[in-house]
């Protein structure tokens, strides 16, 4: 989904009356083109995006998502279609995204391995562009994740993102920031890989790793949690992963951020499925979970083999 930048142009959509999602500073609307806009023709569907109402918050995590978009071309993030201001505050337009989001999948079971790895492959390349733009996403979670009709994923909502680097904001969702932001560490690129590791641990398994912790709706408790190494080994839940898949989840949710893979590791390791992937009959009907489950046992010497 790639188009010439935008600049700020009148808001050639109607007003947008199907709430497609909202948040505590924005709303997203389904709406219907009324001009054409680059290629797209008049009636098309879009998303209509808009801060909420008298939320100074809100308009500049918008402001900051607009400028984020229209400085960044990935075949993982939306294409900023059009942007602009009017009395109600500032919009964007975005392609609409037909398909689930992964908090969704999540709840049908875990995603296989070859689909889980080119998920992994596809939002760590996403991340790397934001990285490369001097930005962390600052929110990457199952609901930041939507498909399209084709299964393609986005990473959506970049209104937390935050310049690498800069002091750590109470901002974020609790379950998926790493402890050493709360101990005072800066926003950095591997903050951004554990939020990945927690997302793709759901995928992998269709649980969060501390859900014990995550009902208590205390981050002080979830990253305690994480700190204690409380999170169950995700082969424990999803038997069918690989014993590397395995490891690179566990490492990822390291507290230590020292020891979490980097983006470009992670690349590298998604895009080198183990040698048995593929090597048995695919029986699954649902394709958000697997028919079969085959145990691996003694995961740690398999690793060395």
């Amino acid at each position: 989904m790639q188009a010439p930048h935008p600049g700020p142009a009148p808001c050639t959509v109607d007003s947008g009356t199907e709430l497609l999602g909202s948040g505590a500073s924005a709303r997203v609307s389904r709406a219907r083109l009324t001009e054409s806009l680059a290629d797209l023709e008049v009636g098309t569907p879009v998303a209509l995006k808009r801060a909420a109402l008298d939320d100074s918050a809100g308009r500049a995590a918008l402001t900051r998502e607009i400028d984020l978009l229209g400085s960044i071309e990935h075949e993982g993030l939306l294409t900023l279609l059009a942007h602009g201001e009017d009395d109600a505050g500032p919009w964007l337009i975005l392609p609409l995204l037909e398909g689930p989001t992964l908090a969704e999948c999540v709840e049908a079971g875990g995603m296989p391995e070859p689909e889980l790895r080119a998920l992994g492959l596809r939002l760590t390349r996403a991340l790397m562009a934001l990285h490369d733009q001097g930005h962390v996403h600052g929110d990457v979670k199952p609901e930041n994740v939507r498909f399209d009709s084709a299964g393609n994923a986005y990473l959506l909502d970049l209104g937390f993102a935050a310049p690498i680097g800069s002091p750590f904001s109470e901002r974020g969702t609790p379950g998926y920031l790493p402890p050493e932001y709360l101990a005072g560490a800066q926003w950095g690129p591997s903050g951004d890989l554990f939020a990945l590791g927690v997302t793709l641990y759901q995928a992998a398994t269709g649980e969060h790793p501390c859900p014990a912790a995550l009902e208590l709706g205390s981050e002080n408790a979830i990253i305690e949690a994480f700190s204690r190494r409380d999170a169950r080994r995700p082969s424990r839940r999803a038997a069918s992963l690989s014993p590397a898949m395995d490891h690179w989840l566990a490492s990822a949710l390291d507290p230590n951020p020292d020891v979490r893979p980097s983006l470009s590791r992670s690349v590298e390791f998604f895009q080198s499925p183990p040698p048995w992937i593929g090597t048995r009959k695919n029986l699954r009907t649902n394709p958000w979970s697997s028919a079969i489950r085959l145990p691996l046992v003694g995961r740690e010497s398999e690793l060395t083999e």
